[in-house]
């Protein structure tokens, strides 16, 4: 009597439990509806702030072109004289309490401005804000840090030239204190509980539209906070951020920052590759959906607690009849038992770990003579492989090289047609600790139909430790120049897409000669390490000798996706060493070839590769 309570007991608490997990998968399932109701919300909202924005920049540019063509008619009319090109002016000035803008000016490309209130000079710090709009050659919106450290939001547009004061200017230009603008533009959006930046495609904040209250960590990259400072995010998510940014794109993540949760949506300016971003606690857009959830779910509580005393009930009613099959199912499962472990025993003997699989009952028994048992001793089949999977990688390029694909019924079936036929796997520990064989061999048919296999596994640590170490750079711990020339050799048997990078470091000798070949070899490691973050798990990294490295990256690339790869090779690299208290900078240069686009073998692709590198080694010592 004690143990039909236990089992009546077990099985309200497995119910219970089911009833629990649904309720939670329905509460992830309304989560879901809340995140894609709220942030198609949000992204109207932003798209309206987005379109404030790009007027007001609009209303900018316009005001600087009447500006430009007032003075270039003043200094005709008045022969280029300082003083009645100045009084021009007058009209802006006065306007400046409207507008509250911090300055009009013009200048020119050596950073000479004369400010519309007669102040004169030179102002280095603005030269990269405007370095766009002689390249662009049309109007641009930038921000750059004033000398009293105020950060500013310029519009510019270019001129024919004019001379005032024997100072030839090329182009007009306003600017705001960035306090200014976040008050013209974001206009309290969501009563000050959001913030919102406008960052360039590489995530870059390059100004925000409404004040900090929320998220108080000084960021200068939205990619980097995210990963950095904020947790529970989605990693799908935020890469999908990263590739549809550049791309003009427009989308959303959540994440989890000082132990609140909030919305961040993304959308393209208009201006450039720029890309709006705004950031709202989730509680402050949908905390009365969530009341409305939080109902439910108490609810559906009651209810399910109503249904378990009901079932129990039932079962009660059926355990008599139930009885005398479990007895009988019993029987058989023991009889079945004595013939497995006669089998197991047998086999036992000869190797360490095997599993017999039935195939037809999507069921296994697995046995570890050495007791370091990694799976359940019995279980559903799929289950087992799907083990097998999360802990291992075959060790091959093949478009199946996953265990849910290599050990399914199908794909045993369709590989072993006989019962002389077997096959075998080499695989390894997904940190590559351990190599492994494993041997797939028929047990029992029905006619024509396999219905039970073994898999038998052999360990083979030793054997690819030896063979990693002969294929790795001992200084770097990148692939070799032997392993480099095998992966060449695969790549034209397999006639695979792929992309290769030919790099080679710039101004290293004199780190060399300058600090010694031990600061020189530090170097070279942190450029392993910052040349594997710019490559996928699937890609292969190489040091071929000195300061020479290659990039092997499979799948379809063009020339555009390869240059912004180099782009950012070139940024990561180039970026200061700090060894032994000492500051290092070297650059590299870098050509890249696409196979088959570019060429149809993969010594062409090399050579062409090499070619473009030092095409690209000749243009950066030009620049020197």
């Amino acid at each position: 009597m004690m143990r039909k309570k236990w089992k009546y007991f077990l099985i309200s608490a497995a119910l219970l439990a089911i009833i629990f997990v649904s309720i939670e998968r329905y509460d992830n399932y309304i989560g879901q509806k809340f995140y894609q109701e709220s942030t198609q919300g949000l992204l109207a909202t932003y798209e309206q702030l987005d379109k404030t924005f790009m007027m007001f920049a609009q209303r900018n540019w316009n005001a600087l072109e009447d500006w430009c063509n007032y003075l270039n008619y003043r200094a005709e009319e008045q022969d280029k004289k300082e003083q009645n090109a100045e009084d021009g002016w007058g009209n802006f000035v006065n306007e400046r309490k409207n507008w509250q803008y911090s300055d009009f000016y013009v200048f020119n490309e050596d950073c000479e401005f004369w400010t519309i209130d007669g102040r004169r000079g030179t102002a280095e710090h603005v030269k990269d804000a405007f370095k766009a709009l002689y390249e662009k050659k049309g109007p641009i919106v930038s921000s750059y840090v004033a000398s009293d450290g105020e950060t500013k939001i310029v519009f510019a547009v270019p001129s024919d030239p004019i001379e005032l004061n024997n100072v030839t200017y090329t182009a007009f230009a306003v600017s705001y204190d960035n306090s200014v603008v976040e008050k013209l533009i974001g206009g309290g959006v969501y009563n000050n509980k959001s913030d919102c930046y406008i960052v360039d495609s590489d995530g870059t904040v390059l100004m925000s539209l409404e004040p900090e209250t929320q998220i108080t960590d000084d960021f200068d990259n939205i990619f980097d906070f995210i990963q950095d400072k904020t947790q529970s995010y989605n990693e799908d998510y935020l890469e999908r951020m990263k590739k549809t940014v550049p791309t003009k794109g427009k989308g959303s993540v959540s994440f989890k920052y000082q132990k609140s949760e909030y919305y961040l949506v993304y959308q393209p300016v208009g201006v450039d590759d720029w890309s709006i971003v705004g950031i709202v606690e989730k509680s402050v857009v949908d905390s009365g959906m969530r009341m409305v959830q939080g109902t439910t779910i108490v609810l559906l509580c009651m209810m399910a607690t109503c249904i378990v005393i009901g079932v129990v009930i039932l079962m009660k009613q059926r355990a008599k009849a139930q009885l005398q099959k479990e007895a009988d199912e019993r029987i058989k499962a023991e009889k079945k038992k004595e013939f497995s472990d006669q089998l197991f025993w047998g086999i036992s003997q000869i190797v360490d770990c095997f599993a017999i699989c039935d195939l037809k009952n999507n069921r296994y028994e697995y046995e570890d003579k050495r007791g370091e048992y990694l799976y359940p001793k019995k279980g559903s089949y799929d289950q087992f492989i799907n083990g097998i999977s999360d802990q291992y990688t075959i060790l091959t390029d093949g478009e199946n090289a996953k265990f849910t694909n290599m050990l399914s019924a199908e794909h045993v079936r369709q590989l072993i047609k006989g019962q002389k036929d077997s096959y075998c796997l080499e695989y390894c520990a997904r940190d590559k600790s351990r190599f492994f064989i494993m041997s797939v061999i028929p047990v029992e048919w029905e006619g024509d139909t396999l219905t039970k296999i073994m898999i038998v596994s052999q360990d083979m640590g030793q054997q690819h430790e030896l063979e990693n170490l002969a294929n790795t750079d001992a200084l770097t711990g990148l692939f070799n120049k032997r392993y480099f020339e095998k992966m060449m050799e695969i790549r034209d048997e397999n006639k695979k897409p792929y992309a290769l990078f030919y790099m080679d470091l710039d101004l290293f000798k004199p780190v060399n000669d300058t600090y010694g070949h031990e600061m020189g070899d530090k170097v070279l490691k942190e450029v392993a390490k910052r040349l594997l973050k710019c490559i996928r798990s699937n890609d292969y990294a190489f040091r071929i000798g000195g300061d020479e490295f290659m990039l092997i990256l499979n799948g379809n690339l063009d020339a555009q996706i390869c240059e912004k790869r180099i782009e950012r090779i070139k940024k990561l690299i180039g970026e200061p060493y700090e060894f032994d208290g000492y500051t290092i900078k070297i650059g590299i240069s870098c050509g890249s070839a696409v196979y088959p686009d570019d060429a149809d073998c993969a010594a062409d692709i090399q050579k062409l590769a090499d070619k473009r590198m030092y095409e690209d080694k000749k243009i950066n010592h030009a620049q020197r």
